[in-house]
């Protein structure tokens, strides 16, 4: 009854079959393009927020390995620097101990003969002897070194020099000055044997024998006094290592304290 109706009516509006024929077709295929865009951005967005989710994942996983590798190396470098410090403590305690060795079996022992030479001088003696025996040695270095430097320019004055002529790539003039210079620090090196320790023997003729005794009991003290070398540092320089500027009771006694010092630091790492 109510379809009749809905045709009478749109009889009545002057459409007729074909006009209801074309209507229905247009609503269908209206619905039918709403439901397919829902349904496709419904996918869309779900696919969206499966791929967000998988990326997220992948990223975290990435940054977890990555952590877990950096972590690794830190350990790896850790232990690294361990065993370094280990291997270092070790070479310094095997150096320290085989110090202690080597100045305990190199004690010198003392006959009765040379002990009673060496109470002819007393320790202020002693080292104002050795201050002298340095000055004679630098005297005889300075007079060996120049000795050395004149007699190569004699001799290499002699010589005919060709200005054209090349020497390792070189001037002449410029081999021949340093020939010179080498021979002059070659007789420097030389001069403490060879001029200064012979004439301090022969000036000191009587106290020689007593003198060399008390420098092999000085050097026995030195030994025994001083400090460990391998824990110096930029801080904490090694304090006269051969007690070679001791010339005087008082410096003996300085040097004494420098080492107490040195020994100080080296225990708190200073």
């Amino acid at each position: 009854m109510m379809f009749l109706k809905s045709i009478l009516t749109l009889n009545t509006l002057g459409l007729g079959s074909k006009s209801i024929a074309h209507v229905k077709p247009l609503n269908v295929t209206r619905n039918f393009s709403v439901v397919l865009n829902g349904a496709s951005k419904v996918a869309t967005s779900t696919i969206s927020k499966r791929i967000i989710t998988k990326s997220t994942i992948l990223s975290n996983a990435y940054t977890t390995q990555q952590q877990q590798q950096s972590a690794t190396l830190s350990a790896v470098s850790s232990l690294r620097r361990f065993s370094l410090l280990n291997k270092s403590f070790n070479n310094i305690t095997k150096r320290y101990q085989s110090t202690e060795a080597s100045s305990k079996s190199t004690t010198p022992k003392f006959t009765p003969e040379e002990l009673e030479l060496s109470k002819k001088l007393t320790w202020e003696e002693f080292l104002s002897l050795k201050k002298t025996q340095r000055r004679y040695s630098l005297i005889g270095s300075v007079l060996c070194a120049i000795i050395s430097f004149l007699g190569s320019w004699i001799y290499l004055s002699q010589r005919e020099i060709d200005p054209t002529e090349v020497i390792f790539g070189l001037d002449p003039f410029t081999v021949y000055i340093g020939i010179m210079l080498a021979v002059g620090c070659l007789g420097f090196l030389l001069g403490p044997g060879l001029i200064g320790d012979p004439l301090f023997a022969i000036l000191n003729k009587s106290k020689s024998p007593a003198f060399r005794v008390k420098q092999k009991q000085f050097a026995q003290r030195i030994i025994a006094k001083r400090v460990d070398a391998s824990r110096q540092s930029m801080s904490n320089p090694v304090p006269d290592y051969y007690g070679e500027k001791i010339g005087s009771l008082k410096d003996y006694r300085q040097w004494l304290r420098d080492c107490n010092a040195y020994r100080r630091k080296a225990r708190e790492f200073i």
